[in-house]
């Protein structure tokens, strides 16, 4: 009804406005009685205001018979409204004959008062479709993601300090956000900045994410507008901290409610011909109160909010604030614990810090920090044992002094550069007089040197921002071959090389007595590292050095290579400390094959000793015609050699050992990418050990011999000798005498001699002395002597 009175308001003069009413009046009444009074109500009025413009009835007469006709077609549908609405016009001259029809329309009635509302809600449906008015369903809103670093779970000084001290070396974070919607990547970056700390918090400079959303088509049962949905995955990155798990911030774009618009903006679609002359509009209400107000028109109203962290934020709060809890104790997997074995330690000339080293054919020599008023000095030690030769001071200035190579095909040392004149460079020394040969320019300083003589390269490291560059020159430093970093943020000392393979040296010391743990993660005070890395920059192994448990406290300052061994230099408790890195023990097995004339040898027939420098280590029988010993741990490199020696005797009634002895040698060669020992062997001189069969005859005779007593028969002194007889034992080769002043014969002064006759005068004695005499028979087969038992002892005085 409001929109038919809008409409009437807009298209019909006020003599042809009653029509149009009349006409709903009709549609919309409840009774045709009441639908009548309403329209006599309203032709009243109309007739009485707009005096002289009164329609006759005559005049609507030739169109009287079109008004049943829209009368019928009212009740049918309320979409033929608009229709009626807008075809009145050109029917208000029949608005007398339509009023006859009116008691016609009475059988519909209850059909059309049952469906008044849904018939009004459709046509505000219908209006609000029709409306000038757009809805604007997109939107987008800049997110300020702000990401903090909680350290509060570390101890309150390691807590403070890194979220507070301006000399944190955790300069830049990692950090990547993505529309989970799309796997796209929103914002990615490895440098972001910290912005403020307090308190063991530390956040980072806020990153501005652009969100869309589109709202799309209301639902269209209720009309209403469901919620749309964002979801960014976060993750972040601190430099050798446990990865941490991603967090999440969620934009949630919602319709909020309706707004109403103002009547200026509501009616700005309207004609300008629902105006009347004068200027002034008017709308039509009957004197029942069928005529309704307008209702306004409403629009959806949209808005959004965050969630980060599981706290939803308040209504369009750009802030998404998500809090992460770096863990230190990080799985050290990937590193190689390593020990170490120290060589010497000695005391820094002039109190100055020892800086770098290198190993040339005689000598290890050192270079130290410069001293105030003097040159840098040189310390050399005996290569072989690390005794200490002499020091001396530079010929000249050599700087911070903080690395040095040698060059064996040239006989040449090349220290790290100087600056000279404004110029960095190189100072090439003559590694066996250690005078200045020629200066090498470079463009800048680098802190470390380290020449490979398998591939003729120099590699040079700077450090600049925890980034360690490693640049790669030809070996006349005519050009820069390549180049690559080495990331960390501990304290980065200098490098060497091996086989085509780069050995990078740092610790965790200085800034880390202020760190527990220390920013790396993985490491504490004291502990060093040593990076491996092939020519592409790849890291391919990390050595773990860990802080001494004795409280000495170790910074690694230089590396170098002796025939492969890892060559260590420590700053140490104010002294300069020389250790080589412990390789991984090796087992080596010893063996020889045992073997018996004209037959095989019987499992545990025969026993064989090991022995390493004259010491009896293992002892075994044998098994499979071998002596084989339990494997001999190795734990250095070098040349080994073990002896192995078969038992005399074994089953003695039945073979006789050759006395042979079997010499094995062991060279360990040590790999210090692998830090392990690589092991061969071989024999010098025989392998075998050679036993024989003894025939029955052999072993009577021998058996014989075994269990002879020999008698004496005499026993005589003269001046400084004695004489004794004794009986003959058969199948004998010979006696064994024994002469000693102690009759149990022990001491110095125990003699033994041997005869193959019956009698033997023993002369040369001291006078005045009593000796005691004893023999035994003996028989040799095959090399191999068997003796018989001793006779009683005798005594007897000398002159």
């Amino acid at each position: 009804m409001q929109r038919l009175e809008r409409a009437a308001d807009r298209h019909f003069s006020k003599t042809k406005r009653w029509a149009a009413l009349t006409l709903a009046a009709v549609l919309t009444a409840g009774t045709v009685g009441s639908a009548w009074a309403d329209v006599q109500t309203t032709e009243t009025e109309s007739e009485q205001t707009s005096a002289g413009e009164t329609v006759k009835a005559s005049e609507s007469e030739p169109e009287t018979e079109s008004a049943p006709a829209s009368t019928e077609s009212a009740p049918e549908s309320t979409e033929s409204v608009p229709a009626s609405t807008e075809s009145a016009p050109a029917s208000t001259e029949s608005a007398p004959a339509s009023t006859e029809s009116a008691p016609v329309s009475t059988e519909s009635a209850p059909a059309s008062e049952k469906s008044a509302e849904t018939e009004t809600a459709a046509v505000r449906e219908e209006t609000a479709a029709e409306s000038p008015v757009s809805i604007e369903t997109k939107g987008s809103a800049d997110i300020q993601v702000v990401v903090r670093f909680d350290f509060r779970g570390l101890n309150p000084q390691t807590a403070t300090y890194l979220s507070t001290a301006p000399d944190n070396p955790i300069s830049h974070y990692s950090v990547t956000i993505t529309d989970q919607s799309t796997g796209q990547k929103v914002y990615s970056s490895d440098t972001v900045k910290r912005d403020t700390g307090e308190a063991g918090v530390l956040s980072l400079k806020p990153i501005t994410v652009k969100s869309d959303w589109n709202m799309g088509q209301p639902d269209p049962s209720t009309k209403a507008y469901k919620d749309v949905t964002k979801t960014y995955s976060v993750q972040v990155a601190v430099p050798h901290f446990k990865p941490l798990a991603e967090k999440t911030f969620t934009l949630t774009a919602y319709q909020a409610g309706w707004k109403t618009l103002p009547e200026a903006e509501k009616e700005s679609g309207k004609d300008e011909s629902s105006k009347e002359e004068n200027g002034k509009t008017e709308t039509g209400t009957d004197s029942a109160g069928d005529i309704e107000t307008p209702d306004p028109v409403q629009i959806p109203v949209f808005s959004w909010k965050l969630t980060a962290d599981g706290q939803e934020g308040g209504e369009r709060n750009p802030i998404a604030a998500l809090t992460f809890v770096p863990q230190v104790d990080v799985d050290q997997t990937d590193l190689t614990p390593v020990s170490l074995t120290n060589l010497t330690r000695i005391s820094r000339p002039y109190g100055t810090a020892l800086e770098g080293g290198t190993i040339t054919p005689g000598f290890v020599i050192s270079s130290f920090l410069k001293p105030a008023g003097k040159t840098n000095p040189l310390v050399l030690l005996d290569r072989a044992s690390y005794a200490l030769i002499s020091s001396q001071l530079a010929d000249t200035n050599l700087g911070h002094s903080n690395d040095m190579t040698y060059v064996a095909s040239r006989n040449e040392i090349y220290t790290t550069p100087v600056k000279t004149d404004g110029v960095y460079q190189i100072i090439v020394l003559d590694a066996s007089t250690l005078k200045v040969k020629r200066r090498i320019r470079v463009g800048q300083y680098y802190n470390s040197i380290s020449y490979d003589e398998t591939r003729d390269v120099f590699f040079l490291g700077n450090r600049s921002n925890s980034v360690e560059t490693a640049t790669v020159y030809s070996g006349d430093f005519s050009r820069k071959i390549s180049s690559f970093h080495v990331p960390s943020n501990l304290i980065y000392q200098n490098c060497g090389t091996w086989n085509g393979l780069v050995y990078f040296t740092a610790s965790e010391g200085g800034r880390s007595s202020k760190y527990e743990p220390v920013p790396d993660g993985r490491f504490r005070k004291g502990d060093n590292v040593v990076w491996i890395y092939d020519l592409y920059g790849n890291l391919l192994k990390t050595y773990y050095i860990p802080a001494s448990s004795d409280g000495t406290h170790r910074e690694i300052e230089s590396i170098m290579f002796d025939n492969g061994r890892m060559i260590l230099q420590f700053n140490e408790n104010g002294r300069a400390g020389y250790y080589f890195i412990n390789p991984e023990a090796a087992a080596a097995t010893v063996s020889a094959p045992v073997s018996v004339q004209n037959s095989y040898p019987r499992d545990g027939e025969f026993q064989a000793g090991l022995y390493a420098g004259g010491q009896r280590i293992a002892s075994v029988t044998n098994a499979g015609g071998m002596f084989t010993f339990s494997p001999v741990w190795i734990t250095q490199p070098g040349t080994y050699s073990y002896q192995i020696i078969q038992d005399k005797g074994g089953d003695i009634y039945n073979t006789i050992y050759s006395g042979e002895t079997i010499t094995v040698i062991v060279n360990a060669l040590y790999d210090p990418f692998t830090n392990k020992l690589t092991l061969s062997s071989w024999y010098q001189g025989g392998s075998t050990i050679h036993n024989y069969r003894i025939t029955k005859t052999e072993k009577k005779k021998i058996t014989k011999v075994r269990k002879a007593k020999p008698a004496v028969r005499s026993l005589s002194a003269g001046k400084k000798r004695l004489k004794i007889r004794f009986r003959k034992v058969s199948y004998a080769a010979g006696y064994e005498i024994q002469v000693c002043r102690n009759k149990k014969f022990r001491g110095r002064t125990l003699k033994t001699y041997w005869t193959k006759k019956t009698s033997r005068t023993i002369s040369k004695l001291t006078g005045k002395k009593r000796y005691y005499v004893r023999i035994r028979p003996y028989r040799i087969l095959r090399g191999v002597t068997y003796y018989g038992k001793y006779s009683k002892t005798r005594s007897v005085k000398v002159r």
